[in-house]
Parts: structure tokens; C-alpha cells; sequence
């Protein structure tokens, strides 16, 4: 496959990003804490992921002494996919994070995401309920993003009725 590169927005001759899921950064001249000239050669930056083994792939960028961190797979869907619409994210279609090809993404809705979570890569997702509306979610983190609350905090509101999360009260739910 070709590599195509492309100018991540915002960072127009600072920094792109392949349809591979490679970042480099542009060659340029760059004023160190002196005020001198340094001239920095075009290279591949070396993605890292946050903590967590299990995590999404990140790099840092700087531009007038200001560092910014983005995720990989977010460059690469805007790039090549376009911008999402509203509540948009993006899925890695294999479900393995690190793969930030352009054909392992697509532009899903939360639920959709989800909903492939489940369904093609075999996670399980805990529906609950809340006690107050009769509302079923089919996540924990679905209905986290409803009440403004984390999900963790509904995981224990479900175990413990006396506890509520987002003020409700939460239980485990069938769909």
C-alpha cells in the first residue's frame, strides 16, 4: 500500500499524518529558549500510550511553545475520513487500538461503538437502569454520558442502593 500524507489541521507545515497511522513532524526552523535559529529535520514521531497497556496512541506536538497532545486514530480519521458530525468518535473497526490504519477506522455514534464492543469483539456491557425514570441504558457509560456522571460511580450506585450517581439511583438491568 502507497503511504499518502496529509496536513493535520491546525498544524498546517508543522505536522502530518499517513493513511498508515504515522505522524511526522516537518522540517523547520524553530527558535530555542535563546532566540537562535535550530533546524529541525522532518522525522517520524514515536507514538506513546498513555499509563495504561491497553490505551490509545498518542503524540505530542508543539508549535510556539505550546504542547498539545492528540490521539493518533483522531488525526487520521479527520485527515482521510473528514470531519465527524455531532457525537461522532471514532471506531477501530478490528478493535485493536494500535492499528490506526485509515481502513480500521470509521466515524460511529457512541451506542454504535458500543453496540460493535459487544457484538463483534465480544466485550460485555453491564445495562442498568435508572430507578427514577425506568430509563434502560445498555452501558454504564452510556448512561454516565446521560445523568453527567462516570460510569464508575454507577457501577457502585448499582451494587449499593443506598448510593446514587448523577443524582439517581441505578440498577442492573436486562435488555
Amino acid at each position: 500500500m502507497v503511504e499518502i500524507w496529509k496536513d493535520v489541521d491546525g498544524f498546517e507545515g508543522f505536522y502530518q499524518v499517513s493513511n498508515l497511522g504515522r505522524v511526522k513532524s516537518l522540517a523547520r526552523v524553530v527558535n530555542d529558549y535563546r532566540g537562535m535559529g535550530k533546524h529541525n529535520k522532518e522525522r517520524i514521531l514515536k507514538p506513546k500510550r498513555k499509563n495504561v497497556a491497553n490505551s490509545y496512541l498518542t503524540v505530542c506536538f508543539s508549535k510556539y511553545g505550546t504542547i498539545t497532545t492528540h490521539q493518533i486514530h483522531t488525526l487520521v480519521a479527520r485527515a482521510f475520513l473528514g470531519d465527524p458530525e455531532a457525537g461522532q468518535e471514532v471506531n477501530h473497526k478490528n478493535g485493536i487500538k494500535g492499528d490506526n490504519r485509515v481502513e480500521n477506522l470509521e466515524w460511529v455514534s457512541r451506542r454504535e461503538n458500543i453496540m460493535h464492543a459487544s457484538r463483534v469483539l465480544g466485550y460485555k456491557n453491564v445495562p442498568v437502569k435508572c430507578v427514577e425514570t425506568g430509563q434502560v441504558f445498555i452501558s454504564q457509560t452510556v448512561a454516565a454520558e446521560w445523568c453527567g456522571n462516570d460510569s464508575a460511580n454507577i457501577c457502585v450506585a448499582t451494587k449499593r442502593p443506598t448510593r446514587t450517581a448523577g443524582g439517581y439511583h441505578w440498577e442492573r438491568a436486562k435488555i
